[in-house]
C-alpha cells in the first residue's frame, strides 16, 4: 500500500454491491487501490496484516453489517482487540442497507466508526466530500 494512494477495502458478502461500490470508487477516485472480499474473515486477514507490514498510510474500509459468518460488528470487535488503535491507520465507514435504528446508532457511538451509509455508495456519499 503506496502512503499517498487512496486504498480502499470492501467487506461485503454481496458480489453486486461490492461491483457497484467499486465502480463508484474508481469514478471518483481512478487512481485509488480498491481490493473486496465477500468473507469477512478473510477481509479482517487482510486488513490486520496491513496493520503489521505497513507503518504508514491510511486505508478506508467499508463494512457491511449483516453478513451470514461473522457480523461487522464481530469484525470491529476482532479488530479493535488485535488492534487497538484502529483510527489511526483505517477509516472505518458502515456501508449497509440496514434501517435498523439499532445499528445506525450503535454505529454513531463506536468512535472507530467514522459514519453510517446506506447502500448503495452513491458519488456524493461523505467519504468522497471528506477526502476532497
Amino acid at each position: 500500500m503506496e502512503t499517498n494512494t487512496l486504498h480502499f477495502i470492501i467487506v461485503d458478502d454481496d458480489d453486486i454491491s461490492n461491483f457497484i461500490t467499486k465502480s463508484v470508487i474508481m469514478e471518483n477516485s481512478p487512481q485509488a487501490e480498491v481490493i473486496s472480499f465477500t468473507e469477512p474473515e478473510k477481509g479482517l486477514e487482510y486488513v490486520l496484516s496491513l496493520f503489521k507490514k505497513q507503518k504508514e498510510g491510511k486505508a478506508i474500509l467499508l463494512l457491511d453489517i449483516n453478513m451470514p459468518s461473522m457480523t461487522g460488528w464481530q469484525f470491529m470487535e476482532v479488530l479493535e482487540q488485535k488492534e487497538p488503535a484502529v483510527s489511526e491507520r483505517l477509516l472505518v465507514y458502515i456501508l449497509s442497507s440496514s434501517v435498523e435504528p439499532a445499528d445506525q446508532e450503535r454505529a454513531r457511538v463506536n468512535l472507530q466508526i467514522r459514519d453510517y451509509i446506506m447502500k448503495p455508495l452513491t458519488h456524493d456519499a461523505i467519504i468522497f466530500n471528506s477526502l476532497n
